[in-house]
């Protein structure tokens, strides 16, 4: 392994921006509205697209409606990373602080389905506004949508 392939695997291969709401008591839901991703790195190269986002799991109570910025890093052959790894299934869990602003960060696990154990794993924060518990957090199964 040379410093160029360290280099490499330190660059994220997405940077997404997306505006989400949030509901956790008991069960959570969360709700991108809108998106963009940003691709770095990989056979999608300085291409961009839209996305939005639904997901369902657990939480601690709270809502909230939030700007959320992510990094993304592939760990796999980078030839098989396209726009599409972004499409379907991603598991994330999420944790915030504060009342009235919050703030707090996130991590996705996605695995692309085009090519098994290769995953997406996306680390971002979270700022906005919301209420409930001052610290908050959910575990959430994901489906994106590209458009």
């Amino acid at each position: 392994m040379t410093w160029n392939d360290i280099a490499s695997d330190l660059t994220p291969v997405a940077l997404s921006l997306e505006a989400n709401v949030g509901y956790e008591a008991g069960v959570a839901t969360s709700t991108s509205l809108a998106g963009v991703i940003f691709v770095t790195r990989g056979k999608d190269r300085f291409k961009f697209k839209g996305f939005t986002s639904v997901g369902v799991g657990g939480g601690v109570l709270g809502i909230s409606a939030t700007a959320n910025g992510m990094a993304y890093f592939y760990f796999g052959d980078i030839n098989n990373f396209d726009l599409t790894t972004f499409e379907g299934s991603a598991y994330d869990i999420e944790v915030t602080a504060g009342e009235g602003v919050i703030g707090g960060g996130i991590i996705s696990v996605a695995p692309n389905v085009n090519h098994p154990g290769e995953y997406l794993i996306g680390v971002g924060g979270i700022i906005g506004f919301g209420a409930g518990s001052p610290v908050s957090g959910s575990a959430t199964w994901q489906m994106t949508t590209l458009w």
